[in-house]
C-alpha cells in the first residue's frame, strides 16, 4: 500500500516538473522570438512598430510622423542598428540611406534633396567617413569628387561642370583647402577663358593651355599617357608663335643605372647647354634633387615633381652664382622660413610664409646690414607692429596693422616734419597734427574715415597762422583765410560745397581762385 502511494506521488512530482520544464522553455523561445508592439502619438496614430526582446527594440522597425507618413524604417540585428536604414521628410520623400553594422554607420550613406534626387553619396567605416565622396548636381551629373581619410577632407579634389569636364581643381591637407585652381572655364559669351586641361582616361594631363577670348594665347604643353612631354607651344590670340625662346626644342639626355633604371635626365638647347630642369632619381625611381638652368648657368636648385610643381628646399642664384633666396615650396607655394640676398650677399629680407603668403615677422635689411624695417604678417596681410627706420637706425615710420589696415595711432618722419595721428579701418580718423622738428605745429586738423570734417589750420616755422578753414565731409566750406608770415590777412575765400564762391568779398566765377593759395593743401 506504501509502495503504491510512494508510486502515485513520484509520477504527480515528475508530471509537474514537466508541465513546468514547458512552460519555462514556451516563455523563453517566445522571449527570444519577440513580440511585436506598436506605441502612439497623443492623436492615436501609430508613432513606431516592431519587434520586442525582453522590453528591448529588435528585427525590423518603421517609425511614423503624427500625420502617419512615414519617418524612417529598417533593421535591428541584437539591438544594434544594421543593414540599410531609409529616412524620411514629412512629405514622406526620401532624405538618407544609411548602411549600419554593430550600431555605427559602415558603407554608403546616401543623402537625397527635397524633391528626392540623389546629393551626396558617402563611405563610412565605423562611424567614421573614409574614401570617395561624391556630390551631385539636382539632375544627376556629378557636381564634385572629394576623398577622405579619417573624417577629413584628404589630397585631390574635383569639380566638375555638367558636361563632366572638370572646373576646378582643389587640394586638401587635413579638413583645409590648401591650394584651389578653376581651370576650363567660359567667359560670358561663351568663349573658352584662363586655364584648360584635357586628360587621357587613366587621369594623367594631356593638354595643358590657356586661352584669351576663346583662342590659345600662351604655352601649350602635349603630353602622352605616361606624362611625358610631346610638344612645347606658343601662341598669341590663337597664332602659332615659330621659333619662340619659351619653347625652344631641347635635347633631352638621360643617364642610367646599371639596371637600366633612369639616374638622371635634363635637356639641351641647339648649342649643347643645359636648358630648364635637370632631374636626379634614386634607383626606385624617385626624384631626389634637381637643378635648373638658363642657358647653361645654374639659377636653382631643388625638385620639380613630374607635375612641374616646385617641392621641398630650394635654393635660387644670381647670374654670377651668389645666393638670390632660398627656401622650402609645397606645390610651387613658398611655406615656411625665407631669406633673400643682395648680389652682395648681404641679407636683403627675411620672413616667412604659409601656403605662398607672407606670415608672422618679415625683417627687410639696409646692405651694411642694418634694419629697414619690420613687419607682421597673417596670411598674407600686414597684421601687428610695422616699424621703419633710416639708415642711422632712426624710427622713420611706426604704427600698427590691423586685417591689412593701419589701426590706431601712426608715426611719419618725413623731410622737413613729422606727422602723428590715428587710422580707423586703413583710413585718417580723428585728430592729425604735423610738426616742424624744432616741436613747432606745421599743421593740425580732424578726419573722419579718411575725409577731412571741421577745422584745419596751416602754420609757418616761425609758429605764425598761415591757412585755416573748415571742412565738410571731405569739401571746404565756410570762409578760409591765407596770411604771410607777419600774420596779416592775404587772402580770404568763401566756399560753398567745396567750390570758391567768393574772393576777398568778390563773387568769382568757377577757377578764378585758382593759384591764389600759396601754400595749397598739405599732402596726406
Amino acid at each position: 500500500m506504501n509502495t503504491f502511494h510512494s508510486l502515485i506521488t513520484t509520477r504527480k512530482v515528475f508530471s509537474n516538473f514537466l508541465l513546468l520544464s514547458c512552460m519555462l522553455w514556451m516563455n523563453k523561445t517566445q522571449a527570444q522570438e519577440g513580440v511585436f508592439e506598436q506605441f502612439f502619438h497623443p492623436n492615436g496614430n501609430v508613432s513606431s512598430e516592431g519587434m520586442m526582446i525582453d522590453g528591448k527594440p529588435d528585427g525590423f522597425w518603421k517609425t511614423y510622423y503624427p500625420d502617419g507618413t512615414i519617418k524612417s524604417k529598417g533593421k535591428r540585428t541584437n539591438f544594434e542598428l544594421d543593414s540599410t536604414w531609409v529616412f524620411f521628410n514629412h512629405e514622406g520623400i526620401k532624405t538618407s540611406a544609411i548602411k549600419y553594422s554593430e550600431g555605427k554607420r559602415h558603407g554608403e550613406t546616401i543623402w537625397y534633396d527635397p524633391e528626392g534626387n540623389v546629393k551626396e553619396v558617402a563611405q563610412y567605416e565605423r562611424d567614421v567617413r573614409q574614401g570617395e565622396t561624391l556630390f551631385f548636381y539636382e539632375t544627376g551629373e556629378v557636381r564634385k569628387k572629394v576623398d577622405f581619410d579619417a573624417g577629413k577632407e584628404q589630397g585631390p579634389a574635383f569639380e566638375y561642370g555638367k558636361d563632366g569636364r572638370i572646373i576646378t581643381l582643389i587640394r586638401y591637407e587635413n579638413g583645409f583647402v590648401t591650394r584651389q585652381e578653376t581651370i576650363n572655364r567660359y567667359d560670358t559669351e561663351g568663349r573658352k577663358t584662363g586655364r584648360w586641361v584635357d586628360y587621357h582616361p587613366n587621369g594623367n594631363i594631356a593638354v595643358d593651355g590657356t586661352y584669351t577670348n576663346g583662342l590659345r594665347h600662351g604655352i601649350f604643353k602635349t603630353f602622352d599617357r605616361r606624362s611625358n612631354l610631346l610638344s612645347l607651344e606658343k601662341y598669341e590670340n590663337g597664332m602659332l608663335v615659330e621659333d619662340a625662346d619659351e619653347v625652344k626644342v631641347l635635347d633631352i639626355q638621360n643617364t642610367y643605372y646599371p639596371d637600366g633604371s633612369i639616374r638622371s635626365t635634363g635637356g639641351y638647347n641647339k648649342e649643347g647647354r643645359k636648358e630648364g630642369i635637370h632631374r636626379i632619381y634614386d634607383s626606385g625611381g624617385d626624384i631626389i634633387d634637381g637643378v635648373m638652368y638658363s642657358n647653361d648657368v645654374k639659377i636653382g636648385k631643388g625638385i620639380v615633381d613630374r607635375a612641374g610643381y616646385y617641392q621641398g628646399y630650394w635654393t635660387h642664384y644670381y647670374p654670377d652664382g651668389e645666393i638670390k633666396s632660398e627656401g622650402s615650396y609645397v606645390d610651387s607655394k613658398r611655406d615656411g622660413d625665407w631669406v633673400f640676398y643682395y648680389p652682395s650677399g648681404q641679407i636683403l629680407q627675411k620672413g616667412s610664409y604659409i601656403e605662398g603668403e607672407p606670415h608672422k615677422q618679415w625683417i627687410w635689411y639696409y646692405e651694411n646690414g642694418s634694419v629697414l624695417r619690420k613687419e607682421y604678417y597673417r596670411r598674407g596681410y600686414e597684421d601687428g607692429e610695422s616699424v621703419e627706420y633710416n639708415a642711422e637706425g632712426e624710427v622713420i615710420t611706426e604704427g600698427e596693422y590691423s586685417n591689412g589696415s593701419k589701426e590706431g595711432e601712426w608715426y611719419y618722419k618725413l623731410g622737413e616734419h613729422e606727422a602723428r595721428g590715428s587710422y580707423l579701418d586703413g583710413e585718417r580718423h580723428g585728430v592729425w597734427k604735423y610738426l616742424y622738428f624744432d616741436g613747432k605745429t606745421r599743421f593740425e586738423g580732424e578726419y573722419a574715415m579718411g575725409l577731412e570734417t571741421g577745422r584745419h589750420r596751416h602754420f609757418f616755422p616761425n609758429g605764425q597762422l598761415k591757412q585755416e578753414g573748415k571742412y565738410k565731409s571731405g569739401l571746404r566750406v565756410g570762409t578760409w583765410k591765407t596770411f604771410n608770415e607777419e600774420g596779416m590777412l592775404q587772402l580770404t575765400i568763401k566756399y560753398r560745397n567745396g567750390l570758391e564762391y567768393k574772393i576777398n568779398g568778390t563773387k568769382v566765377q568757377k577757377g578764378d581762385a585758382e593759384g591764389l593759395l600759396e601754400g595749397g593743401d598739405i599732402e596726406n
